[in-house]
């Protein structure tokens, strides 16, 4: 008997509509009513190793759950945080409380951007009083 075999991919489903033969995998589900087999099957459009449905962009192989992240504007560990702390090639920040331009050495953070109220240098020797760098 002939089958008919649609395929629908929607993130990792595929939907035959047909009859269920031995042939099928034993992870498939079958509704008895209908005849219809779902199959999951694995998509991976940038072959990263991550199913579609996981990795956050399946279309560039550096991104993907688990992967480094980088000070380039984008989520590449798919955490839903772009450039994060931790990221590589972030900087040090030193905070300016006297909003004086030089930071205080001893208070820092780290972040790809510059930080309202932080500064790229730690040398402030009062950074209670602007007038004293």
């Amino acid at each position: 008997m002939s089958s008919f075999l649609l395929l629908l991919l929607v993130g990792c489903i595929t939907i035959k509509v047909g009859g269920n033969d031995s042939s099928d995998a034993s992870d498939d589900a079958t509704d008895s009513d209908s005849g219809v087999v779902i199959e999951e099957v694995f998509v991976d459009n940038d072959s990263d190793g991550f199913d579609a449905a996981e990795d956050c962009d399946d279309t560039d192989p550096n991104i993907h759950p688990g992967a480094t992240e980088y000070c380039n504007g984008l989520d590449d560990n798919c955490d839903g945080e772009v450039d994060e702390a931790g990221a590589i090639g972030a900087s040090t920040w030193y905070i300016d409380t006297d909003g004086d331009g030089y930071g205080n050495g001893a208070y820092t953070t780290t972040a790809c951007n510059q930080p309202k109220g932080y500064v790229n240098n730690g040398t402030d020797r009062d950074d209670d009083n602007p007038k004293v760098q």
